[in-house]
């Protein structure tokens, strides 16, 4: 098993909470060189905000070694074993704040439609490419767990009927197209797969795509509560594709040692 050290720049993290304080003199070199880092963590606002896009990050930063150098404040070079994740959750919180009354359906063209207006597919691209990324997720809409009121409760987990799971499906077929068609390298992605396919949804799934993937992020593992349940679909994901197969599978939404003991137990 390979563990990474996850950073998130939104809610109380902050600008690194610390992280640049230990980086030299505390920090193991293995989680040095074993990062996760989220797009959506460097150009997208919290859903409170005017903007999508954080305007000064959008316009000047370019590329991870940038971002990372900047925050730590000493020159930083990315390593071959970075994974650059979306970070999505943010659009998705940020359409259902300032567009309460669209329907399940609707939100998710809301999403494709400011993906491709605001060009976020396109930048998304260029800060792999400029950034040397051999990790790169594909783009999905994940389901909006997150969004929460003032009180802390769930407002609404809605992306679970079958008419939306499709739409989702076919969303993230359509990003990982777009994506690969602008890199021309499957190597650098970490393409997503649903993790609420099964059996024959799998294999139609990446037939749909223009390329055959050689690492695999696998997501919408985080909903799934049981041990049992969860075990169970890492077995039927296995016994489909094989996943020793692939050059890399990342598991998304899998923090914690009870998770990660799973993944170890049953693969």
């Amino acid at each position: 098993m390979n563990f990474y050290f996850v950073y998130s720049g939104g809610g109380g993290a902050g600008d690194w909470g610390g992280v640049n304080r230990i980086w030299n003199n505390a920090m193991p070199d293995y989680f040095k060189d074993h990062l996760l880092i989220k797009f959506g963590d460097i150009f997208f606002n919290h859903k409170g905000s005017k903007d999508l896009l954080r305007r000064e990050q959008w316009l000047n930063t370019n590329s991870s070694q940038q971002w990372l150098t900047d925050k730590i404040g000493i020159p930083v070079l990315t390593t071959p074993n970075l994974i650059l994740d979306v970070g999505t959750t943010k659009i998705v919180n940020y359409i259902d704040s300032h567009f309460p009354n669209l329907s399940k359906i609707e939100i998710i063209e809301k999403f494709d439609q400011m993906l491709f207006a605001k060009q976020i597919l396109d930048k998304y691209c260029d800060f792999v490419l400029n950034s040397n990324i051999r990790n790169a997720v594909t783009f999905d809409i994940p389901n909006p767990f997150k969004i929460r009121n003032q009180s802390g409760n769930p407002i609404r987990n809605i992306f679970n009927d079958a008419n939306c799971k499709s739409a989702l499906v076919d969303k993230c077929i359509k990003y990982a197209n777009y994506t690969h068609k602008r890199i021309q390298d499957q190597s650098r992605l970490l393409t997503i797969l649903p993790g609420f396919l099964r059996g024959k949804e799998i294999t139609n799934y990446l037939s749909a795509l223009n390329y055959k993937p050689t690492k695999l992020a696998i997501g919408a593992l985080i909903d799934i509560r049981s041990t049992n349940d969860f075990e169970d679909t890492l077995k039927g994901i296995d016994k489909v594709l094989n996943l020793s197969s692939y050059e890399k599978v990342h598991f998304l939404g899998c923090g914690g040692l009870k998770k990660a003991s799973s993944i170890k137990k049953t693969l």
